[in-house]
């Protein structure tokens, strides 16, 4: 039983073009991830910077000063990661993309099923390289998540131990 090379061809080409078309829409998808987080980590950190040294007077007086200032510098600083990190992975992503003109002219000696082929394995190896870049945007993600989460615990303990010195 004998396949037919140019149809095997154009089934590999519509699995390697899917498979392409899903990374770059996860890159879509954690892109947008970052962003969120990053403009939640921005909008919170002016706020939180000025009640904090709203409360300053209220914090020095404190019978747990050194608590609060402590968890409220390191949740600041989770918050500065996040967005540092961020901003890191945010930035433009180095992503493959075919040459068109260029690969026009390097095969268009070729038949048809070399020419589909050679397609195929540029478009597999496009996905692949694009794909260990997402997976890298995504590990940067969830630190930036996790700087986020600390940072939130952080300014959390803060304001327990200072409403733990207010007076009833």
């Amino acid at each position: 039983m004998s396949e037919n090379r140019l149809e095997k061809a154009k089934f590999f080409y519509r699995v390697a073009l899917n498979s392409y078309n899903l990374v770059i829409s996860f890159n879509s998808t954690i892109d947008s991830k970052i962003h969120n987080a990053l403009g939640l980590a921005i909008g919170l950190m002016p706020l939180l910077l000025g009640l904090f040294s709203y409360l300053m007077p209220r914090i020095l007086r404190s019978i747990f000063s050194p608590f609060v200032i402590v968890n409220l510098a390191f949740g600041l600083v989770m918050f500065t990661l996040a967005i540092v990190i961020g901003f890191w992975c945010y930035n433009p992503a180095d992503f493959e993309l075919i040459d068109s003109y260029g690969f026009i002219n390097e095969h268009k000696h070729m038949t048809l099923p070399e020419i589909a082929e050679k397609t195929i394995a540029t478009i597999g190896n496009m996905t692949r390289n694009n794909a260990t870049t997402v997976k890298r945007k995504g590990f940067f993600y969830r630190m930036a998540l996790m700087f986020l989460v600390l940072g939130g615990v952080g300014i959390a303990l803060g304001f327990a131990f200072l409403l733990a010195s207010v007076p009833y």
